[in-house]
This record gives C-alpha cells, structure tokens and sequence, in this order.
C-alpha cells in the first residue's frame, strides 16, 4: 500500500530561528511510522519531497509553510506487531514472523521492530533503538525493548547474566526417544557458509533443554528452554540431532520456497524496570497452530 503523506510544518512564530532538520520534523509528524535512519533511506530513495521538489539532504531545515510528501509503503499494520505490556520504560510485544528485529545494516530500506520502536525511545540511536534481545527474522514471538539508555542496560546485563527464562515452541521432524532432555552441544559459524552456524568443538557452549508435547510418529511439538543464547541455537541443536524444524530453510533439507518457520518464542521471564519478576507470553500464531491441526499434534 503506497501513501502519499503530506505534512505542513507548524512553528512558534517567537522560535522561527530553531528551524527543525527535514528528516527530525518528519519522524515526529508521521504518526510514529519513522525513525530519522528510515527516513534517510526513503530520501536516498527519492521518495520524500519539499513543496514539491525531490529532496536530497536529510539535514535541509524546514522553516514555516513548507509542505512535505513523503511516499512510503506502510511499514506495519498495527494488527500484525501486537503490544503485550508497556511502562514508561519498557515494551513487551508480540513480533511477527518475517519482521526483522533491527536492520542489518545501515543501508536498507526495510522496516524493523527498531524503525518502529524508535519514535518510543528517549536518547537511544535510531538503527538498533532500544532492542535489547533478537529474534530471527522467521522466528515468531515475544520481545521486551527498551525505552531509554538505562532500562536498556538494566535489561541487556539480565541476558548476559543468564537470569533471563526463555520458552520456544517448534514443530521438528522426527521423534526423539527421551521425553525430556537437554542438548549440550557448542557452536560455531559454519567457515563454508558464514550466514549459518553448525555444532564444532571449537565453538561456544550452549545448551537447550527439550520436551517432547506431543508427536504423531513422524512430527513432533517440542518445548524447547534456551540455557544459552547463542545465534540460531535452536535451529542448529534440533537439526544437528536429526530434527530439523520444520520450514526452516537454512537447516531443513526438506524446506519448501513460501513455507513457514515453526518456531516461536512463547514465553519470557524477566525483571522489569522496577525489579520485579515478570511473566509475559506471546500468543500462538495461526499459521502455527493450523499446522499442528494439519499433523495432528496435540498442544
């Protein structure tokens, strides 16, 4: 859906001399849509204009009776990125499922939970805002963020420290034969193939605790607990174990172009600004529990 947004600049008439740089005064006039790096990139795009003419420069001042327009693709419906709590301080959402958690770089022109949380932040930069924990871009489920500096670091020292619980859901291939168990197994990035990562000696620790739910012989829905949190640690002890989850299109031989993922981080304790314990859970998509309808697993 293109929107073409146009946006006339309104100024104290004693303050004219504290002109607004073009990209701030757009974040703030854009209905949260943008941070000032998002709407660097749609400048760069040629897709931001001033009365009229095709801007540029980022940092051009707007002063009193300019009018922009800024062409833009709707970066998130609301019903898709869903709040789940939210303090002065702190936000627990519900990410969707092909949503970047921050951008991969400087240069892109896709939106993240970054880009949107941003404009919700005080005196934190605009690329990786107040993200304080990552999901992959497939993965589905709960994100607490932060809204300044010091929640940020507070929340940030929970995950380094360990204190932070974290529950999966997946549907894998396979049955494994313990109902309950825990995979210690360290990993490392793949030398051949950087984008993915493979169990090696020389890698970093890492343990995931599993328990089987429910299994149909072939599928089974697994309850997986993260003791570590070492980049694509589920995906890699599930596959490197002979279960590889399904739609994951790095480590399932069998992927297919347009499947889903079936992981998601269900659930998250943690302490919140105020230091005390909290439980927040992310609901179960659609597309996950029709697939468990599909196999006839049980959760």
């Amino acid at each position: 859906m293109k929107i073409v947004k146009e946006i006339a600049t309104e100024f104290d008439t004693e303050a004219d001399t504290k002109l607004e740089r073009l990209d701030t005064f757009i974040a703030q006039n854009c209905e949260g849509k943008f941070s000032r790096s998002s709407i660097g990139k749609l400048i760069s795009q040629g897709r931001v204009k001033l009365n009229g003419e095709v801007v540029s420069s980022k940092s051009i001042k707007v002063k009193p009776g300019d009018v922009m327009e800024v062409d833009y693709e709707d970066p998130l419906p609301s019903e898709d990125l869903k709040i789940l709590f939210e303090s002065d301080n702190e936000i627990v959402i519900s990410k969707p499922a092909g949503m970047l958690s921050h951008a991969k770089g400087p240069i892109s022109g896709e939106v993240s939970v970054a880009d949107w949380l941003y404009p919700r932040t005080t005196d934190l930069d605009a690329q990786r805002s107040g993200i304080v924990h990552r999901l992959d871009r497939a993965t589905s489920g709960v994100m607490i963020l932060a809204k300044n500096p010091k929640v940020k670091s507070w929340l940030m020292k929970q995950f380094s420290d360990r204190n932070v619980h974290k529950k999966y859901l997946a549907i894998i291939n396979g049955k494994p034969d313990l109902e309950k168990f825990k995979v210690d197994m360290p990993i490392g990035r793949n030398p051949k193939k950087l984008t993915t990562f493979y169990v090696t000696d020389s890698g970093r620790e890492a343990q995931t605790e599993v328990e089987v739910l429910s299994t149909n012989g072939e599928q089974s829905l697994v309850l997986l607990t993260p003791k570590t949190g070492r980049t694509h640690q589920l995906r890699v002890h599930m596959w490197a174990n002979g279960w590889p989850i399904l739609g994951d299109p790095f480590y399932n031989s069998d992927f297919k172009d347009g499947e889903d993922l079936m992981l998601h981080a269900l659930s998250l304790t943690i302490q919140d600004s105020n230091k005390e314990w909290r439980d927040f859970e992310a609901p179960v998509p659609d597309y996950f529990l029709d697939e468990l309808s599909r196999l006839g697993l049980k959760y």
